[in-house]
Order: structure tokens, then C-alpha cells, then sequence
């Protein structure tokens, strides 16, 4: 998330304003690795609900394949306060809490019933088919305000670092420009909020209210 943090975290502020109305907010993040970034947004969630006076009213959901590449449990547990566990389907994860589903992302997303989310992360396989795979999973599950990140989108990352899962290199940038989330395109429902100046960039982009 290096030189992301701070729109990571203007973006993230922004979805729980948005969502004036939620039972409880859900941030979900595909791809978890070690859990710096869970244990972030958690960290972010939880002071917003706690200043609500909704201390309970969020849960943050990682999606992760089975010993997938970079995942790390031992390390997720460690890095999050929050962390309460593997978990078998969305409906079960407890409020106020982080937890993982084991499970490759576009078979859970499409597979389960999903509360709506509010702010998604998609940072799993960054090959193109997987990425666009992975928005059109999630597009139909955020609520109206809500916002969806994808990592390495930058120019300068694309191509780099075999990915394993689909064989291809990092490509995101070509995700998004067939799903036409890149300006000056625009896909219906959508709106791009920003790209920050970085080497491995985020792109960030929020669904109509």
C-alpha cells in the first residue's frame, strides 16, 4: 500500500459518511497476505463506528484462496487486534470483528448471499481476467455510495510479476480500461474518484448513490 495510505484512508472516511443508513458496515478486502491492509481499515472502521456510538456495527471480511501464495495466518492474527478467525460464509462473521474466508474470490462473492458492501479492495490475482472476474463479483454487491480500490493499477507496475494463479503478468490497467472504469470512459453507475502518484498506485471509484 506504499503511497496509497493516505487516499486508502481519505476513500475509506468517505464510504462510512456515505453510509448514513447501514445495519452495519462491510468492508471487504480480496487478497489479504500477511493483513497490513485488513488491520488498517479495521483499525480506520472501528474509531468511526466507536465515534458513532455504533461501536459493534461494522465487520471487515479478507477473502483469501487456500494456502494461496502470499497468505499468511499466523501473521494476519498478529498484525489485526480485531482478528477473530477463519470463517465459512459471509453471514457468519461476527460484528465488530475481522475475519477470513478461505476461498478462491469469485466463488465466494457469487457463491454465498453477501450483506451489502460498502468498500471493497480488490488486490488477489492482478492478472486482467481475474481482476475484471473479481469487479463483476463484487459490482453488483456495493451498496449505492459504496467504493471499490483496485491495487497496482499504475502504469508502471503493469506487466511485471508472474501471477500465479492465472499465468499472466500484472495487468489491472487493461482491466480497467475493457470494463471502462478509466476516464475518459465511463461505466454506467460508476464514477472515478482518483489514481494516486505512486509506483504500485490504487484506483479508486464509487458506485451512484
Amino acid at each position: 500500500m506504499t503511497g496509497n495510505e493516505s487516499a486508502f484512508t481519505r476513500h475509506l472516511a468517505e464510504s462510512l459518511q456515505c453510509c448514513q443508513a447501514w445495519d452495519a458496515f462491510t468492508y471487504v478486502e480480496i487478497g489479504v497476505a500477511e493483513g497490513k491492509t485488513l488491520s488498517a481499515a479495521s483499525e480506520i472502521i472501528a474509531a468511526a463506528c466507536a465515534a458513532a456510538a455504533r461501536p459493534e456495527a461494522w465487520r471487515a471480511i479478507g477473502i483469501d484462496i487456500p494456502e494461496g501464495w502470499s497468505l499468511n495466518e499466523p501473521a494476519i492474527a498478529a498484525n489485526n487486534r480485531f482478528f477473530s478467525g477463519v470463517i465459512n460464509r459471509p453471514y457468519t462473521a461476527p460484528f465488530g470483528k475481522a475475519s477470513l474466508i478461505l476461498e478462491p474470490s469469485q466463488q465466494c462473492l457469487t457463491g454465498h448471499q453477501w450483506p451489502p458492501i460498502h468498500f471493497a479492495f480488490i488486490d488477489g490475482c492482478h492478472g486482467k481476467p481475474c481482476a475484471i472476474a473479481d469487479f463483476l463479483a463484487l459490482e453488483k454487491l456495493i451498496a449505492p455510495g459504496g467504493i471499490v480500490a483496485f491495487h497496482d493499477a499504475s502504469e508502471k507496475c503493469q506487466g511485471h510479476h508472474m501471477q500465479p494463479h492465472c499465468r499472466t503478468g500484472i495487468d489491472v490497467r487493461t482491466a480497467l480500461k475493457e470494463l471502462c472504469l478509466l476516464p475518459p470512459d465511463k461505466r454506467g453507475g460508476w464514477t472515478f474518484l482518483e489514481e494516486p502518484v505512486a509506483d504500485h498506485a490504487c484506483a479508486f471509484f464509487k458506485k451512484a448513490p
